[in-house]
């Protein structure tokens, strides 16, 4: 029995409108997920969340973080954990950005950008893991602490 669905686009398969970012999520997932793989099963924010991200980003406008507090909790589960509770997914990709907005305000538009550019540059045609990127975002955070976001949303 499936319980759930699950579905990938291609951007060569996208009809929207031109106001409409879907294409610019998923030409981030081209970037982020093509260029900087991760494993999808068990991180699946790190690509949904960078894409998610890549929205804002193209609109100017900051990320928004969901009001609900057990988002971040959710945020960076593994695919298994949202089996049983597939409506949840959603926190992958907003629970992601926020957490990506969150450490660009702490440590500033410039730097935070410069580390991405590293970080992406590091992991090209590889493969990343949370720990990876947590790395790479206390490296440019310099004696600026993230562990509170680390702790809230549970990046190991």
């Amino acid at each position: 029995m499936i319980t759930g669905a699950a579905n990938m686009e291609h951007t060569a398969f996208i009809m929207s409108s031109p106001d409409d970012l879907t294409l610019t999520h998923e030409l981030a997932h081209e970037w982020w997920f093509g260029s900087v793989g991760d494993d999808q099963a068990k991180a699946p924010w790190l690509d949904e969340g960078f894409a998610t991200w890549a929205e804002a980003a193209a609109r100017g406008r900051p990320t928004g973080c969901p009001r609900d507090p057990l988002v971040a909790r959710r945020t960076t589960r593994g695919v298994d954990f949202f089996r049983s509770r597939p409506f949840d997914y959603v926190d992958v990709y907003f629970g992601g950005a926020c957490l990506l907005a969150r450490i660009q305000h702490r440590i500033g538009r410039a730097r935070f950008r410069s580390a991405l550019r590293k970080y992406a540059v590091a992991h090209r045609y590889g493969w990343s893991t949370a720990a990876d990127f947590r790395a790479a975002m206390d490296a440019a955070a310099g004696s600026t602490s993230l562990a509170d976001l680390w702790r809230a949303f549970r990046v190991r």
